[in-house]
């Protein structure tokens, strides 16, 4: 975490009657050349991260190095004169204990973006040679967390949206949400600044792809004298040692500064927010040391934040169909964000909040009854706590996703989202069980067969609010059931209204009794099932092609004195479904 010219002090010349001492990080083991150095003190241990592929936790453990590694850090010593390698462990320990090489790194990292690539070059796992195979928790976890991104099929097939994400060199999370914010906009054209809430949205994923961003409460100030970062190396980098005075002050500056930035919905837009104050402010040095914040973090965060938005445009063009940008330029994107610093609305933090439960839509948590920051994640029987540094502590929603799961004493969330309940049904369809609703009925506002159910979430049966879904396939005759009484009742054409309240008050003289003639009921039925017809939508781009289709099906619920009016009737129905 320290700056650039403070890390190159290392190499500066040691003055007379000085003497370097370093005291290295498993960084040391690389073929830096380091000069002066003639003694090596090797622990023999390393602090390692390992990634739990059920739970997706990373814990941070104490372990032996490998005899490789061993052999590396002996040959920092040396390099430019005789040197010697103190190590503090046995030749015993040495041989028996050390693994000859250390872990692979695909061993310790989630493999979704990897199988997504392979996938979307239609290269089968089993048949890739791997260097260092992977095992097969590994490749079972990131295989389902892609079904529930919706990028696999059960059958590991890529979809559109899969293919998509694979267009873009970060993780499927993150680019899921990213699609899930362009598609989301794109539908919805009631937003005042679509452009401001992409911004945010690529701001966000850049975010939650590095790590915290604020100053550790324990943490020494590296960047104590800021001029190191501008090339004065004879300035001190380290300052005095922290009192406990020194400390308390630090972590309440630290605490100020996260509750200045906090936004209460999710940290990541609290993030988001933090670095777009950093990009606007005049000195992004000072803004750091004002607001504890780590300038190497930010500034990486902000390049990131730039190519994340390239990339964006890029592949929008490339990808194309619902997940192409249409409200404006790469440039108009960029004004925006720079512009005065309004906060976002509700609806936008929802709709931002929304994407991030899409993107980790299989790590949501809910919290324990009689607990505040105690939750239940919804893959394991684990409990886990949420930071008490997070945006949204004070709150302790029931239901939250979260972006990491470190392993300390206790399991803490980072990363944390509020979302809600009825969220899940919709972004993460694969992990809810739909029991069977209500009978389908047409909703005219939407334009859909719906019907009512309430699902449950997850192996622990979650129950969610009661939810009105689209029909599924499966159950197409149903949908186009709805459909026929919904056009015969008149909630799908206004036209038709005046008329059913006519045949109510006349019901003898007009329309034909349901009971005495159930041929009718067949024959339209099966005309719109021919022509797979269960919405509005559907009825007009019927229409279009041929006006008089469906034309007998439906005189026939009349009796034969009220033909001649149909007529009239039908040219009104037409007029108002394509026109």
């Amino acid at each position: 975490m320290l700056p650039a010219a403070a890390q190159h002090r290392v190499f500066d010349e040691v003055k007379e009657g000085e003497r370097l001492v370093v005291v290295a990080t498993n960084v040391a083991e690389t073929s830096v050349t380091i000069p002066g150095i003639k003694y090596v003190v090797d622990t023999g241990k390393v602090k390692s991260k390992e990634y739990n592929f059920k739970n997706g936790s990373e814990i941070y453990k104490v372990q032996w190095i490998s005899k490789a590694s061993a052999v590396q850090r002996a040959g920092r010593a040396g390099r430019t004169g005789p040197g010697h390698c103190f190590r503090l462990y046995s030749s015993a320990a040495f041989n028996n204990i050390f693994d000859d090489s250390s872990p692979s790194e695909i061993s310790k990292v989630p493999l979704e973006g990897h199988i997504l690539l392979l996938k979307s070059m239609d290269i089968e796992l089993s048949a890739f040679p791997f260097l260092t195979r992977p095992n097969d928790d590994a490749l079972n976890g990131g295989q389902r967390c892609l079904e529930i991104l919706e990028a696999l099929t059960e059958d590991g097939e890529v979809t559109p949206l899969g293919k998509a994400m694979a267009y873009y060199p970060i993780s499927p999370r993150h680019s899921k949400m990213l699609l899930t914010v362009i598609k989301m906009l794109n539908k919805e054209k009631s937003y005042k600044r679509p452009n401001l809430v992409l911004a945010y949205a690529v701001a966000s994923a850049a975010a939650l792809s590095l790590s915290n961003i604020f100053v550790s409460q324990f943490e020494d100030s590296c960047t104590e004298n800021h001029d190191l970062i501008d090339g004065n190396s004879s300035a001190p980098v380290h300052g005095e040692v922290i009192d406990k005075q020194d400390r308390v002050i630090k972590e309440k500056k630290v605490r100020a500064s996260c509750e200045n930035f906090s936004s209460h919905s999710s940290d990541a837009l609290s993030r988001a927010y933090v670095l777009r104050l950093y990009e606007l402010s005049k000195s992004r040095l000072h803004f750091c040391k004002d607001n504890a914040l780590h300038p190497e973090t930010m500034h990486e965060i902000s390049e990131l934040r730039e190519q994340l938005l390239k990339l964006v445009f890029y592949h929008s063009g490339v990808s194309g169909g619902e997940f192409s940008w249409i409200h404006g330029s790469q440039e108009d994107v960029e004004h925006d964000w720079r512009a005065d610093v309004i906060p976002l609305s509700l609806d936008e933090e929802g709709l931002l909040c929304r994407a991030i439960c899409a993107g980790w839509a299989d790590r949501v948590a809910k919290r324990i009854k009689g607990s505040k920051n105690q939750y239940q994640t919804c893959l394991s029987n684990e409990n886990v706590f949420l930071d008490r540094q997070s945006s949204v502590s004070k709150i302790a929603p029931e239901y939250l996703v979260y972006s990491e799961l470190i392993q300390k004493k206790k399991p803490y969330m980072h990363g944390v989202t509020c979302i809600e309940p009825e969220w899940l049904v919709d972004c993460g369809r694969v992990l809810c069980k739909l029991p069977k609703g209500s009978a389908p009925y047409y909703d005219c506002v939407s334009d859909k067969v719906l019907y009512n159910v309430t699902p449950t979430f997850g192996p622990h049966l979650w129950k969610l609010p009661e939810h009105c879904l689209p029909i599924d396939k499966t159950e197409f005759k149903g949908a186009v059931q709805a459909f026929a009484f919904a056009l015969l009742d008149g909630k799908v054409l206004r036209c038709l209204r005046p008329v059913r309240a006519f045949m109510a008050e006349h019901p003898r003289t007009v329309l034909k009794p349901v009971a005495a003639n159930r041929e009718r009921v067949q024959n339209l039925l099966l005309k719109l099932g021919e022509k797979k017809i269960h919405s509005r939508a559907m009825l007009r781009a019927v229409w279009s092609k041929n006006p008089n289709e469906l034309y007998l099906e439906i005189r026939n619920w009349f009796r034969k004195n009220f033909h001649y009016k149909f007529k009239d009737i039908w040219v009104e129905m037409l007029r108002e479904a394509v026109y």
